[in-house]
């Protein structure tokens, strides 16, 4: 099993996507597994394909094409944990196993790319939300904007989308 973690482009939140069946089409079509209205899809744009313990990913010639992080796609690519699939304003990142299987490892220090606990060595700092605090968000170290992590593993670096200086994403625990 695999799930995405959904975003839309320009807007706030995030949600999930399970991929429970070894064929799930994205579009606007009434029939495909992942139906999105909207108008930057075709109507059966991309198809998500288990095979074996893999995934791989194929554009199903739409109209604006389907990217996995930089690239735009012409052929069946496998998928990695944490690719970024993109297509017209989703923003999808994959990731093996179930969302359940995450929850359950939240007392974990860390977990590597497939999953697994290691055992506390993550070097991450630590933050306790705040009880008003958006899910799977942080505020920047410098200016304090608040920006998503949900596509994040703790450790990781990244720029702050407004004063664009080099935060650590930490472990949240609460």
């Amino acid at each position: 099993m695999a799930y995405l973690t959904v975003r839309t482009k320009g807007e706030d939140g995030h949600d999930y996507f399970d991929l429970t069946q070894t064929e799930v089409v994205l579009g606007r079509q009434e029939d495909c597994e992942f139906r999105v209205d909207s108008d930057r899809l075709s109507r059966r744009h991309c198809v998500f394909t288990r095979e074996d313990n893999n995934w791989f990913l194929e554009d199903l010639d739409s109209a604006n094409g389907t990217r996995v992080g930089t690239e735009k796609i012409s052929e069946k690519v496998p998928l990695n944990e944490r690719d970024v699939v993109k297509a017209g304003k989703l923003r999808m990142t994959f990731h093996r196993g179930s969302r359940s299987q995450r929850k359950a490892k939240k007392d974990a220090k860390a977990i590597d790319l497939d999953g697994d606990d290691l055992g506390g060595t993550s070097t991450a700092p630590t933050r306790e939300p705040g009880i008003n605090d958006p899910p799977e968000a942080i505020p920047c170290e410098h200016c304090h904007t608040w920006f998503s992590i949900a596509h994040r593993l703790p450790g990781d670096s990244m720029a702050c989308p407004q004063c664009n200086k080099s935060c650590t994403v930490p472990q949240l625990v609460s």
